[in-house]
């Protein structure tokens, strides 16, 4: 099953299990097996906007954002990327 939820430049999208989320058209968040996997800001302030509604935006939670190499590994792992 498809599902997605779009809201301006925010678009998640769930296919069984597993749903990634967008900003624009670029992946930045994906919930995989039953942990999110976040990616660090590389971008703008609308996408910081994205990552912190997506995993509470906390001191904690940005330190376990994970780099473009991480975040791509799992992406791959996922079959996603």
């Amino acid at each position: 099953m498809l599902s997605t939820n779009s809201s301006g430049s925010q678009t998640q999208i769930t296919m069984g299990g597993t749903t990634i989320y967008f900003s624009y058209k670029t992946p930045i968040a994906i919930d995989w097996q039953g942990k999110m996997y976040v990616h660090q800001n590389d971008w703008s302030v609308t996408t910081g906007k994205h990552l912190n509604n997506i995993d509470g935006g906390s001191k904690e939670a940005k330190s376990n954002r994970l780099n473009d190499c991480q975040f791509s590994e799992i992406l791959q792992l996922a079959k996603v990327g």
